[in-house]
């Protein structure tokens, strides 16, 4: 009889899968489920979130940048109730806040509401932190903040404008390059959008905007307003290599595009091109350089500028990976991402989904996959090392979280001490040619085990989620293996107390199927690793009938 094998390699938003040689590689869902990092098409639980201790202060972080280990950007006062965000700063190293002197009621930036909004950015430029906040209002409270990190024993805000020559309006971003702080500004009605550079850090720096670089303004030629930028290095048709500013107008906006600036005007280089992308980026904190190019939440799904400054085409469009959460992002001003070198993880408000929630999704730049859903998800998030700093959960809880994907010795199997569910679920297979059900009683799937006792509830369900049949198991391992006690090359990877190893999946009666979908769904627990399913079956001797 045929064997229909369920390869995980990574998921996507078709309905069917495709089956290639009764191979099927296509899973609707590995949620909270990351790659194993030494074996292909195999998947451990995603360790989980931990919280860094007393960052959940007072309110909600609207935005922030890391230095040195130092987090530094602007929190929500609920506690006090002034309506204001404040500056702050908190060193992870040594998980407590560093004071920052200098701010009051008059020089901070009114709070953000709920819903969509101009994100708050934070950049560091040389020894300042430049904040840039819808909350500034070009009079009492300034155009923009400013946290002096020149000693981070005792950084200092102050707000205000450019010396000598001032910004138009309060600025929507701000990024660093060529050792300039460069403002997008976007001030409304006849006055286009437009950047202005500061200084460089030798000429009074990025608070400073002298007679040198007074008319050093450039406009994109339409009246669309910038979200967000991002720098990365271009390779040239000579073969060469230069560092390049790529500056995003708002999709929602219309008529958007993208646009690339080279060099500087202190050497007469300075330069700006269009993309004629016919498309930008939708959320301003998707915008994020990785070692492949900038990828971004375009309304179409996610998209990436490469080095050859060529848009790409949604990443899993039409069904060979995942874009639908995209494309239905109900609020797309709120998403968030990073990249930490290999994956990029964005956070979206599905709203293909009942009750839109929060999900995060995973793009491996080695394997060229997506993966997740993963929860809960976070407002904010940014890269630190090879893990990441998030903030602001969805479901409440304050403060900043550690988190990576790839687990270690350490790992813990909870988030913020509570626990979760791992999800492995095929699409529905096989896509096939013939119209007759098929039946199976035998299934077979490889799973490593480690300590304590793991419950899987393994499910077979039609299109409709109608389910077709079901049981659970109980698996109990041993201790998880230390360094230094095990052999390497036995198969057994470090907390895997059981090397992955067939398991019938116990199945009281035929499952009939003309099409169906396969899930194994856990508790997150050390040393639980799942491979590739294999489906015996065979047709029966009646034609499909309707779900």
């Amino acid at each position: 009889m045929p064997v229909l094998r369920l390869v995980p390699k990574g998921c996507v938003d078709a309905i069917f899968g495709e089956v290639v040689q009764d191979d099927c590689p296509h899973f609707s869902a590995l949620s909270n489920l990351v790659p194993a990092p030494d074996t292909p098409t195999q998947w451990v639980p995603r360790p989980g979130f931990t919280r860094y201790a007393g960052s959940g202060i007072n309110g909600y972080w609207s935005c922030y940048c890391i230095v040195n280990s130092v987090v530094y950007g602007m929190v929500n006062d609920w506690y006090n109730g002034s309506g204001n965000d404040y500056p702050v700063a908190y060193n992870l190293l040594s998980q407590a806040f560093v004071l920052v002197s200098g701010y009051n009621n008059a020089n901070t930036p009114v709070s953000p509401g709920s819903g969509a909004w101009i994100p708050p950015h934070a950049e560091n430029i040389g020894s300042k932190v430049i904040i840039t906040h819808s909350g500034y209002n070009g009079a009492g409270n300034g155009f923009f903040g400013v946290i002096d990190i020149s000693n981070p024993a005792a950084p200092s805000y102050t707000s205000g404008n450019t010396s000598t020559n001032a910004l138009a309006s309060p600025p929507v971003w701000v990024s660093e390059f060529n050792s300039r702080a460069y403002y997008f500004v976007t001030p409304g009605g006849s006055t286009p959008p437009a950047v202005y550079i500061s200084d460089t850090f030798a000429n009074g720096g990025p608070t400073s905007r002298g007679a040198a670089v007074a008319g050093n303004i450039l406009t994109f030629g339409n009246n669309v307003p910038v979200l967000g930028a991002a720098k990365q290095t271009v390779v040239t048709s000579t073969g060469g290599a230069l560092s390049a500013l790529f500056v995003f107008q708002d999709a929602a906006q219309g008529n958007a595009n993208i646009f690339q600036i080279t060099g500087d005007p202190a050497l007469s280089t300075w330069t700006l091109n269009s993309l004629n992308a016919g498309t930008s980026a939708s959320g301003a904190n998707t915008i994020v350089a990785t070692p492949k190019g900038i990828m971004f939440m375009a309304p179409d799904g996610v998209r990436m500028v490469n080095q050859q400054a060529t848009v790409s085409d949604p990443i899993g469009f039409g069904g060979t990976g995942i874009t639908v959460p995209f494309i239905n992002c109900t609020a797309p001003s709120r998403a968030a991402a990073a990249c930490n070198g290999t994956t990029y993880r964005i956070c979206t408000q599905n709203g293909a989904v009942s009750g839109a929630p929060n999900q995060e999704w995973c793009y491996d730049l080695t394997r060229n996959i997506w993966y997740g859903p993963h929860t809960p998800g976070f407002g904010l998030i940014a890269s630190f090392g090879q893990s990441f700093v998030t903030a602001d959960l969805p479901n409440g809880i304050l403060g900043l979280g550690s988190t990576t994907l790839i687990p270690n010795g350490s790992s813990v199997y909870t988030d913020f001490s509570l626990a979760y569910t791992c999800i492995y679920a095929s699409s529905l297979v096989p896509d096939r040619r013939e119209i007759t059900m098929l039946s199976t009683v035998k299934a077979v799937m490889y799973i490593g085990y480690g300590a304590g006792t793991t419950t899987f509830f393994f499910s077979f369900e039609d299109i409709n989620d109608n389910i077709l049949g079901s049981n659970s198991l109980q698996v109990s391992g041993g201790s998880p293996p230390a360094w230094g006690s095990f052999t390497w090359g036995s198969g057994a990877a470090l907390s895997v107390s059981a090397a992955i190893s067939p398991l019938e999946i116990p199945l009281q009666a035929p499952v009939v199927f003309d099409r169906m979908s396969f899930s194994n769904t856990f508790t997150a627990a050390l040393g639980v690793r799942l491979g590739i399913t294999h489906i015996e079956y065979q047709p029966t001797q009646y034609t499909v009938r309707n779900p």
